[in-house]
């Protein structure tokens, strides 16, 4: 069929010819990318020729995410408001009031013995489990609330059990945001990368957030950094290490999908010390495991793969994956990060109750497989 595998992401095969062709796969589950239908039909014969498949036309729900698109307007969101629901009837917060931020500032979750344990260990796990699959797919502005309470996951407190559902209750009053992405004529790739130096308070290692935008997060991660930092400087350079890592890998996957970046990728950084360290070779840090780093990310912005470029503290996109942040705050860089509120792009309440249903149908067949591990269907989805 002319396809080959992507050396970045084994599971996309990719077509370059007249107009690219995209195949995504999901254990059993297609997603196919291409311009027109009759490409789409060519590729389902063809493919059914030699499998048994399922086409369930144009892709409306896949692995809990909901896809809206207008095709005149150059609109495209994701997000998992059905999904949402049923994590809150699931964990019996349905009818608890929303809230409009995730964590309360200055709380201190850390283990102590002031605190009941929570009896639900594995409920406790299962709660976190479903919310880092929201955060990982379509938000990011749970992430960093996701990795604190991870922490606990081998013995969480009543105090545990009470910020994770209320995660949920900030998910409720949100459930309709989603990453909205617009039709442009220029790709552009843009990367932020901060730090909340020492924001741990057991063990004082800080917190590395990313952000890749292309026009909206493809890439964030909020992780807490393997070695304490000694300074901010190093603590937001070990952030940039992270960024530049993402920002390669990308690069790649979008040259493999037919997509030459010419220019350098923009790191933005609030830390002006770390963008000296990258930039004067003649600095030499004495902790070997920024030393590397300060060798990686030099090569880096040699090679014109990336150039960095100083941001204000109230513009970083990325603080808001670092440590909670006030609700101003993070609304407005959710918001600038393009984590948007939609009812419908399409403007039909139909389409809702079609997801829904979809997505309903969905969930039972999967608890069916998971019972009987015994399915030969290829779902064929298009887009």
């Amino acid at each position: 069929m002319g396809f080959r595998e992507c050396r970045a992401d084994p599971c996309m095969f990719v077509r370059i010819g007249k107009s690219p062709v995209y195949i995504i796969l999901y254990v059993d589950d297609l997603l196919v990318g291409c311009k027109t239908d009759e490409e789409a039909e060519a590729i389902r014969a063809e493919l059914g020729s030699q499998f048994k498949l399922k086409s369930i036309g144009d892709a409306r729900f896949v692995l809990g995410m909901e896809i809206q698109y207008n095709i005149v307007n150059g609109e495209l969101l994701l997000r998992q408001t059905q999904f949402i629901k049923y994590l809150l009837e699931k964990f019996g917060q349905q009818d608890s009031n929303a809230v409009r931020n995730l964590l309360t500032i200055g709380q201190d979750l850390t283990q102590d013995g002031l605190h009941e344990m929570h009896r639900g260990k594995t409920q406790f796990r299962e709660l976190i489990g479903s919310l880092l699959y929201v955060a990982n797919a379509t938000r990011p502005d749970i992430s960093v609330a996701l990795s604190i309470l991870s922490q606990f996951l081998d013995n969480p407190l009543e105090i545990h059990w009470n910020a994770a559902t209320r995660e949920l209750c900030y998910l409720k009053g949100t459930a309709t945001l989603g990453i909205q992405f617009r039709r442009n004529k220029h790709l552009v790739l843009e990367a932020f990368a901060d730090a909340n130096w020492g924001g741990d308070r057991l063990t004082r290692r800080s917190t590395s957030g990313v952000l890749l935008l292309l026009g909206a997060p493809v890439v964030f991660k909020s992780k807490r950094q393997a070695t304490v930092a000694l300074s901010s400087a190093e603590a937001e350079y070990m952030s940039l290490a992270l960024a530049t890592q993402e920002v390669v890998w990308l690069r790649y996957l979008l040259l493999e999908m037919g997509f030459k970046l010419e220019k350098p990728t923009t790191v933005y950084l609030d830390n002006k010390s770390a963008i000296r360290i990258a930039s004067n070779h003649g600095y030499t840090p004495r902790a070997k495991h920024i030393d590397l780093r300060a060798h990686f990310v030099r090569d880096h912005v040699e090679a014109k793969t990336i150039f960095l470029q100083h941001v204000a503290s109230d513009d970083q996109l990325a603080d808001y994956l670092t440590k909670p942040i006030p609700t101003p705050q993070l609304v407005k860089l959710r918001e600038a990060s393009g984590i948007k509120e939609h009812a419908s792009l399409r403007g039909s309440v139909e389409d809702d109750l079609l997801c829904h249903r979809q997505y309903k149908a969905t969930r039972k067949i999967r608890e069916c497989w998971c019972r009987s591990f015994q399915s030969s269907r290829t779902d064929f989805g298009r887009c």
